[in-house]
């Protein structure tokens, strides 16, 4: 279970970062009608109940038979993903400079060029961060687990959630323990990280 929400949350929060980003793009860059519209549409699964967005997503997968294998979690997820991405990369973008963009036009650098090289390696904090939300979303996720698990594919939170309800046994503990230490070993490495570098 560990395993599997590690993956499809990896992939799904990859999908949502371009997804969330090409839209960004689009919506912070360019002045179109129904741009407001565009934009509300897209932070949906953050303002409806979770509950309501995964029931529909089931729905609209199931008669596909998508909804007991990993691409309708990865379709969820991905959904679930987008409107963090698109938040934060989009105030990444009303930070940036654009002249740095049009100095590189005017040197002869080619919009994708110009993209890959300026645009992209600037955003890369905004981009690293929103790729953190989009898999914790994803990694913390019970709603949309309680309607595509299955036998073959559940997540961690649906296996803790079991568990909780079914037995009592220490692994729920265990695994919060380990969790937990992951994360305080992350924070440690960043703080010595900041302090000796």
């Amino acid at each position: 279970s560990t395993w599997f929400s590690l993956w499809i949350s990896a992939i799904a929060a990859g999908g949502a970062l371009v997804m969330g980003t090409a839209a960004a793009f689009a919506i912070g860059r360019d002045r179109f009608l129904g741009r407001r519209a565009a934009m509300i549409v897209l932070i949906t699964p953050l303002i409806v109940p979770h509950m309501v967005i995964a029931l529909a997503l089931f729905l609209a997968v199931a008669p596909y038979g998508l909804s007991s294998g990993p691409l309708g979690f990865l379709l969820a997820y991905a959904v679930f993903g987008v409107p963090y991405v698109l938040i934060i990369v989009s105030a990444g973008l009303q930070k940036l400079d654009g002249s740095l963009q049009q100095a590189a036009a005017s040197l002869g650098a080619a919009p994708v060029v110009a993209l890959r090289t300026i645009t992209l390696p600037l955003l890369l904090p905004s981009l690293l961060s929103a790729f953190g939300f989009a898999f914790l979303a994803a990694f913390d996720d019970l709603v949309v687990a309680l309607f595509f698990s299955s036998p073959q594919f559940t997540t961690l939170s649906m296996r803790i959630w079991d568990d909780i309800r079914e037995e009592i046994s220490p692994m729920v503990a265990v695994v919060s323990v380990l969790i937990f230490a992951t994360i305080l070993m992350l924070v440690s490495i960043k703080a010595a990280i900041n302090r000796y570098f």
